[in-house]
């Protein structure tokens, strides 16, 4: 009877990088090595990072996924950067925004 074996790649014992590994298991199939997998004797806490949600408009989300897959990036990445990036270059117009704001309350308040 033959067997159906499938050719795979010699695993190395070591990666050069972090990256030359991502790149290895971006192209094979953790399954085709189980040898390699030994079972962890540790626990594992997961602690969610604080942070923000929002819910984008369909067409938006749509925009930030196309423009993150172009720059091979995450769209958390993404929108970080184009917060930071915004939040730098408008730093100055902030605190006057602010004080329209406050402006505009204390006109409205007199004209009740």
């Amino acid at each position: 009877m033959a067997t159906n074996k499938k050719k795979r790649d010699p695993l190395p014992d070591s990666f050069p990088s972090w990256r030359e590994a991502a790149e290895f298991w971006d192209t094979h199939d953790t399954g085709d090595y189980p040898e390699a997998w030994k079972p962890l004797n540790e626990t594992i806490e997961f602690v969610e990072e604080p942070g923000l949600q929002i819910n984008l408009s369909p067409r938006l989300t749509r925009e930030l996924e196309d423009r993150a897959r172009a720059a091979k990036v995450t769209v958390e990445t993404l929108v970080n950067r184009l917060l930071e990036e915004s939040i730098r270059s408008n730093a100055e117009a902030l605190p006057r925004i602010a004080e329209a704001k406050a402006i505009y309350r204390k006109r409205k308040a007199k004209k009740r």
